[in-house]
This record gives C-alpha cells, structure tokens and sequence, in this order.
C-alpha cells in the first residue's frame, strides 16, 4: 500500500476520482469534495459525499475541509428532495486502524430516497445506544467519539443521533435500510451498477 498525502492505492475512491480524475458519476463537485451515485443503488437516487483526500471519517477531517462537504451535501440533498423526496443520511466512521466492519475506508455520508415506515432507529440491536445531537457538525465536536469508531443516522422527521460501536457486519445500515425499501440487493459488491445506479447516474450526472 502506498500512502501520499491522503492518497491511498488500494482504495477504490481515491482511485477513481483523484488518481483517474476520469470518472463520469460525478453528481456535483467542489474543490476538496465529490458527490456521486452509489454503486449497487438501494434506491434510485442513492449518492456518497466524501473527501477528495483519504480519510477514514468525516470527524478525522480538518474542519475547513469537513465545512466544505456539509455545504455541498446541503446542495445535493436539495436536489435530491426535489426529484426524490424525503433522505435518509448515515455514515459508518471509523477511528483508528480497526475498520469496525466498514468496507471502504475512505469517509463516505449516504444520502438514499427513502419513504420507509419503520425508522432505521427502531431496527438497531437493543444494546447500540443512540446518543442525541443536533446536526451533522456534532460528529466533530461530541467527545463521545474521541476514541471510538460510529454511526451516525438522520431520519426524516426525527432528530440525528450517533452510536459508538466496536465491530459491525459490513454494509451494516445499507442492508437494513435496502430490506426496509423491500429490496433485497443490498451488497453494492454483487451488482454495483444496477437498476437504480443507471438511473441515477442517466438523470443526475451532467458528465455521464
């Protein structure tokens, strides 16, 4: 593995978008951050924010750079309420070198068309204790996750929350959500460009 100023070879965002600077699922772009659809969609619409630098979560961001991608996934979000509807946004952080159960380490928020009846919330194993905060800027100031890998969830109509985790099963909250859409194609690795991918990428990606 090599590793250069935030660039990692082995991982799979870093080379697409800041090695191969070629990739056509870019939904909006700022300097230091892309916006782009998922692969393996579990509903159409399903886009990542990240870093253009490799770090292994939003709150291992600097905060300049972490202010940078709220602002475009405020843009996006916008403009996925206005084709899609109400979003659910998560992300699986890690701390450290242990990845918790993640699949990607490179920091990654979910923003997925959702209009599920049971809220992710309620589907989260009992012992997981979800821990109130105001907005997606907490990740970065809770002291509760100093040392410890998290989720971080915002349902609609309800408040954000974050839980501390040791390990998960990775795509953890990617195949409760896709099982509450009904949909069973939850492992993004068994057919990345579905369905719902091809849409997204077709209707919101000027350079597809």
């Amino acid at each position: 593995m090599i590793k250069e100023d935030n660039y990692e070879s082995n991982c799979c965002f870093c080379n697409e978008f800041v090695k191969a600077k070629k990739s056509k699922r870019i939904i909006l772009e700022t300097k230091n951050c892309i916006a782009f659809p998922s692969y393996g969609a579990i509903a159409e619409g399903h886009t990542l924010i990240i870093p253009k630098k490799h770090w292994r979560s939003l709150r291992a961001m600097p905060n300049d750079i972490f202010s940078e991608l709220i602002t475009l996934k405020e843009h996006v979000a916008e403009l996925l309420e206005e084709s899609y509807g109400q979003l659910v946004e998560f992300e699986h952080g890690m701390f450290g070198e242990s990845s918790g159960g993640c699949g990607i380490d490179h920091a990654h928020l979910h923003l997925v068309p959702s209009n599920v009846q049971q809220p992710l919330s309620n589907q989260l194993p009992d012992d997981m204790v979800k821990i109130p905060v105001r907005n997606l800027q907490e990740i970065h100031t809770n002291k509760l996750l100093q040392d410890s890998s998290y989720l971080y969830i915002h349902e609609p109509n309800s408040k954000p929350f974050i839980v501390r985790i040791k390990s998960i099963p990775s795509q953890f909250l990617r195949k409760i959500l896709a099982n509450s859409l009904n949909n069973t194609n939850w492992n993004w690795r068994s057919i990345p460009q579905n369905k719902d991918f091809v849409t997204t990428v077709s209707k919101l990606c000027t350079s597809a």
